[in-house]
Formats: structure tokens, C-alpha cells, sequence
């Protein structure tokens, strides 16, 4: 390829904004758009004349315009972007335990099933609904929320308290 600068027709000292207006007025004139009903032959003249514009602006124009990359950003998206492979490994890692953890279940119902005579074709019984962790069951087997637990705690206490103080008097 020649000199990008006798390409876009400016000389070697020319600013960034001569350069961009040599490229466009130069885009303009050479565009392959502009031949489309021309014969292939020109066609392809234009776009090897176009590519070869395009190079030339690529190599001297962006450069100069082109702000300098922050390297605290830079380093904050790298950052970030570990950060997304590693939640995204544990999700994995958290979907496979799952994943055996039910085919384990299946496999050993189905071999209890058998043992016991039973059809293997029977579906496995199913697991048990777990509390909500959120609550715990109270003395009548009611759940209780963590608010009404701490209700009933004071309310413990403070019948204690009332025990001990008529007890002293």
C-alpha cells in the first residue's frame, strides 16, 4: 500500500480535522454506492478504491482523535467481568449438585422400589415440602414468624418475672 497521506491527497503534517475532510470529500467521490448501476467492472474500482481509503484512514485519522483509554476503568471492567465468570461458574457448579442430587433420589427410589417387589415403573414418591425457613413451628405445631416468636418470648419473661416478684413478697 503507498503513503496513506498521498492517498488521502493531504500532507504529512495535516491536522486531524484536514484529515477527516480530505477522507470524507474523498468517501464521497469514491463511494461504491454511487456506481451501482456502473458496469461490475467499475464497481470493483470503486470498492478496492474505497477499501484502500479506508486503510489510509485507519492507519493516520482515528489515532489522533481517539481519546486515550482509561486504565482505572479498564481495570474496574476487568475486574467486573471476573467477578460475572466466577458467579456464573458457582451458578453451574450449583445446577449440576442440583441436577445428581435429583437423579441420586430417582435412582435410589427406584432401587427401594424394587427391592420391596414393587412395579419399577411406579413413580418415586415425592420428597416431603420443606418449612419455610423463615418460620418455625410453635408447641401446637403452628408456624410462627420471627415477630410473634419475640412476642411470645417477652411475654414468657415477663410472666416469669411477675412469678418471681409475687413469690418474693
Amino acid at each position: 500500500m503507498d503513503d496513506p497521506y498521498s492517498i488521502l491527497g493531504v500532507t504529512n503534517n495535516a491536522t486531524a480535522d484536514q484529515i477527516r475532510a480530505a477522507y470524507r470529500r474523498l468517501a464521497r467521490l469514491h463511494h461504491p454506492d454511487r456506481f451501482a448501476a456502473a458496469p461490475p467492472g467499475i464497481q470493483r474500482l470503486a470498492q478496492r478504491k474505497m477499501s484502500d481509503l479506508n486503510l489510509a484512514y485507519g492507519q493516520i485519522g482515528p489515532r489522533s482523535m481517539q481519546p486515550k483509554p482509561d486504565p482505572v476503568a479498564s481495570a474496574y471492567s476487568i475486574k467486573r467481568q471476573r467477578e460475572d465468570m466466577i458467579r456464573e461458574e458457582r451458578f453451574r457448579r450449583w445446577q449440576n449438585a442440583e441436577h445428581d442430587a435429583k437423579e441420586r433420589f430417582e435412582r435410589q427410589s427406584k432401587a427401594a422400589a424394587q427391592a420391596a417387589g414393587s412395579a419399577a415403573s411406579a413413580p418415586p414418591p415425592s420428597p416431603a415440602p420443606r418449612p419455610d425457613p423463615r418460620k418455625v413451628f410453635g408447641g401446637d405445631g403452628e408456624q410462627l414468624d420471627g415477630p410473634t416468636m419475640f412476642l411470645r418470648r417477652i411475654e414468657r419473661l415477663r410472666a416469669k418475672a411477675a412469678q418471681t416478684s409475687d413469690s418474693s413478697i
